[in-house]
């Protein structure tokens, strides 16, 4: 986020432009037909915009819809058949940046948008991004701090709708309703193939595997160590499940540790491969449980059967939504908060591993997957 000087310089520059920029909103939405759709946030955000991305395909089949993307958004969003064509943003603003950023707007204006769309992106440039396209039509938060660059403004902030609902409101002040709310990502041949190599070099191609991200964007929202090592030891002893350990390159260190600590060793993936190979990995587990993170909302989009476990996160705002999902969650009276250094962590102490047990059965129960003890 922008010092307050350099946001203060940006919204005095921004309103000297639009105040000379003269063009009154004026269109009809048949007449839409190239789409710009920022998407510059994280994993979890990017695939929870999906079942708006594919609302619009639906509406605007013929359309030309691009998307404006940070890495790992590009990463959720590659080979999706509802978008034309990808362009790279960045992300982080640095010295390069500032180098890059004459290239990157050129790009942006060239395509001549009719309309620019805020589905997930960082406040102020949602705004900034969305002005500088050029699109006449420019949909976005009525919260942001540059909310005026909006022709369009839509309320975000909305108690107790989901984030996926939210960017479904964000089209309805198109006149467009949308409802399948599962996300997606579109893996290749050659993505899967990658995903059987691995497991077949770690010895598991044919194994009964589940997987587990025991961690969270925040240290609040990880699940114990203590509690992984004993529901993985559990499950190989009465089932025969292995387990495979997902999680990013700052987790390698307590992925490896918790790892040490299980008798029928795991594969760590933690740290080892991409969003995608990571998506590959997932769907061929049995079922996956993590916290309230983008590989919860990964096991969705491959349909994978999900133990989602939430503590101090409202399951209403961001839980699963592809189905096959079942959300453990204890009533602590300080949950849902947002203390990112809380000291004891009840909200995610308390949901153990029995509680664990209880959700594996209720997946058998509902044929989700087959225990055979």
């Amino acid at each position: 986020m922008p010092n307050r000087v350099f946001l203060y310089l940006l919204k005095g520059g921004f309103r000297i432009a639009k105040y000379f920029d003269g063009r009154k909103l004026s269109y009809n939405i048949k007449d839409i037909s190239n789409i710009l759709l920022l998407n510059t946030t994280a994993m979890g955000d990017t695939l929870l915009s999906t079942p708006a991305i594919r609302a619009l395909r639906e509406v605007f089949p013929e359309a030309r819809i691009t998307s404006f993307v940070s890495p790992v958004a590009k990463e959720i969003l590659l080979n999706n058949p509802n978008i034309n064509r990808l362009i790279d943003y960045p992300g982080r603003i640095n010295l390069p940046f500032f180098f890059r950023l004459p290239g990157i707007l050129r790009d942006l204006r060239r395509e001549r948008f009719d309309i620019s769309i805020v589905l997930d992106s960082n406040d102020p440039e949602a705004g900034t991004f969305s002005y500088l396209s050029g699109a006449p039509i420019r949909v976005g938060w009525q919260e942001s701090q540059l909310s005026f660059l909006f022709n369009i403004p839509v309320v975000k902030r909305v108690e107790g709708l989901h984030v996926v609902d939210i960017k479904f409101k964000t089209l309805e002040a198109l006149g467009i309703n949308a409802h399948e709310r599962k996300p997606e990502i579109f893996l290749t041949m050659e993505e899967e193939r990658r995903a059987d190599e691995i497991l077949k070099k770690e010895g598991l191609l044919k194994d009964k595997i589940f997987g587990i991200h025991p961690f969270g964007a925040k240290r609040n929202r990880w699940w114990p160590e203590e509690y992984v090592i004993l529901l993985s030891n559990y499950l190989f002893e009465k089932y025969g499940f292995k387990t495979i350990i997902f999680g990013g390159k700052k987790e390698v260190t307590f992925a490896e540790r918790i790892s040490s600590r299980i008798k029928e060793r795991p594969f760590v993936a933690t740290g080892k491969v991409g969003i995608r190979e990571s998506a590959a990995l997932i769907k061929r587990c049995s079922f996956l449980i993590c916290p309230d993170s983008g590989p919860m909302h990964l096991a969705q989009a491959v349909g994978i059967p999900t133990i989602a476990l939430f503590g101090p996160a409202d399951p209403a705002s961001t839980g699963p939504t592809g189905g096959k999902n079942i959300i453990i969650r204890k009533e602590i009276e300080c949950s849902p908060c947002r203390d990112y250094d809380c000291s004891h962590i009840s909200c995610m102490k308390e949901i153990r591993v029995d509680d664990i047990l209880v959700a594996i059965k209720e997946m058998k129960k509902k044929g989700w997957i087959n225990l055979l003890e």
